[in-house]
């Protein structure tokens, strides 16, 4: 049976007044009445009681402050302790405005587009909100204790930075706050109407992704799990890829059995963790690299300076200060590697293969040839750039012998290192672990190469060459193409 509901619409203007109202009576069992003002709605409350024929079940707010303000009424009939359901129905709304209303007790909120739509919908949202509050003002008075308890629930979902959203016992979202449009790319209304199908249709995310997710809350509906997180990758309209996490909790009252849902932003939380894992694990690497190859030139140096003192020979001096060199060019390479931030690297368009030359003429390349096939201007730190090319070199040079054949050529997304010497052994990505020690090398240097890759947004693959040497392929590189 339908309710008997009486509405009483402020709204300032009065074309729109006489609309909403008409288009509310038009509902059978609806009696709408209005007025232009914020003062005028709440001194018709001071006339009347809960028995006067002209009371009011629910009130409907246009909010064109100063004279008709949602915010106001909401706020004058809580000091009076009138729980009466207010329902804002603004003509330029905005989902700021939806979670501030929700956040101070309305119990509605609709967007007005002077259409049979939204007109519609009021109506619905009027018959709930009168619904709600009668269930809630049961005999003996615990009326406005429950609806004062309710309008707290609804401030703190409106209020959070998450977003919020409610699944029911049969798997249907009938709930989100007004942070959910922000939280996923779409706004509220559609999210009510069209979730959970339209994150697929919308390209936000996968069918696999959302059956994965149905999934887990399908675990808390049958009571498999209390609660759960899902972390997942969103492409968000006009932002791009995001990464979220969602909290879900099982509800088993009286009241409610379903999922609690709260979804975050966590993409900058994430790609902080990723760094940290990756610094972590790198520190570790290199404290055991550290412990090995210091001490290694250290022993030798040592040894040579006995010797020194014990022959007067000249030659040990020389071998001496080879291994102290080695040593030099390590800590070099470790404090490199250690303190590098990527959020100070200066970038200039660069000539790769002026950059390569110069690399080559400071590096001992014994009777190695080096080819650049490149005109290509990068994006680049000048300094990093250079060190990363000493490494590749001096790598090749080690690992590929004095005669080897360095070819620097383009690539559709970047630039290769080729060489023409071993190559690789068959699990090459360990070695940008613990780089490759061995010869006058510190064994850093394909470590190094990767952190000024990162460090400037390009990615490494260690590959075979065509020659069946060693290809350093570097993409995603700011190219002047």
């Amino acid at each position: 049976m339908a309710l008997d509901v009486r509405v009483l619409v402020v709204d300032g203007d009065p074309e729109s007044r006489t609309r909403t109202a008409t288009a509310l009576s038009r509902d059978g069992g609806v009696t709408a009445t209005a007025v232009d003002s914020t003062e005028a709605a709440l001194a018709r409350f001071e006339r009347v009681d809960d028995t006067d024929e002209t009371a009011v079940d629910c009130l409907v707010t246009s909010h064109q402050p100063p004279d008709v303000d949602g915010f106001a009424l909401l706020a004058e009939l809580a000091h009076h302790g009138n729980r009466t359901p207010v329902v804002f129905y603004p003509r330029d709304g905005s989902e700021t405005l939806a979670g501030e209303a929700f956040a101070a007790g309305a119990a509605g909120y609709v967007p007005n587009r002077e259409s049979e739509a939204s007109h519609e919908t009021l109506v619905e949202r009027v018959r709930d909100s009168v619904a709600d509050a009668r269930e809630k003002r049961p005999e003996g008075g615990a009326g406005d204790a429950n609806g004062q308890e309710f309008a707290y629930y609804r401030a703190l979902v409106e209020g959070v930075m998450d977003g919020a959203h409610i699944i029911d016992e049969d798997g249907e979202r009938v709930f989100f706050n007004g942070r959910s449009a922000d939280v996923h790319g779409i706004d509220t209304e559609r999210l009510q109407r069209e979730a959970p199908e339209i994150f697929v249709e919308e390209g936000i995310m996968d069918a696999a992704d959302l059956e994965s997710y149905d999934a887990v809350v399908q675990q808390l509906l049958d009571g498999e799990r209390e609660s759960a997180r899902v972390e997942m990758d969103l492409q968000l309209p006009d932002i791009g890829n995001r990464t979220t996490e969602t909290r879900l909790t099982r509800l088993d009252t009286d009241d409610l059995r379903g999922v609690a849902a709260t979804t975050r932003d966590v993409t900058d939380r994430v790609a902080t963790e990723r760094e940290l894992e990756t610094r972590n694990r790198r520190l570790a690497n290199l404290a055991r690299f550290f412990s090995h190859d210091l001490r290694n030139p250290l022993n030798v140096a040592s040894g040579y300076a006995t010797l020194a003192r014990e022959t007067g020979d000249s030659e040990h001096f020389d071998k001496l200060d080879t291994a102290l060199s080695r040593m030099d060019r390590l800590v070099d390479d470790l404090l490199f590697l250690t303190t590098r931030d990527a959020s100070d690297l200066d970038r200039t368009r660069l000539s790769l293969a002026s950059v390569a030359e110069r690399a080559w003429t400071s590096v001992d390349t014994a009777d190695a040839t080096l080819t650049v096939e490149s005109d290509r201007d990068v994006e680049a730190n000048e300094g990093s750039l250079l060190r990363l090319f000493e490494n590749v070199v001096r790598n090749a040079v080690t690992h590929g012998g004095e005669m080897v054949a360095v070819t620097v050529r383009d690539t559709d997304d970047g630039f290769a290192v080729d060489d023409d010497g071993p190559g690789f052994p068959p699990e090459p990505r360990q070695l940008l672990d613990v780089g490759v020690s061995g010869g006058d090398s510190t064994g850093l240097g394909l470590s190094i190469v990767e952190e000024v890759a990162e460090a400037h947004g390009w990615t490494l693959a260690l590959e075979a060459s065509p020659d069946g040497g060693a290809r350093l392929r570097f993409s995603g590189v700011d190219t002047d193409e």
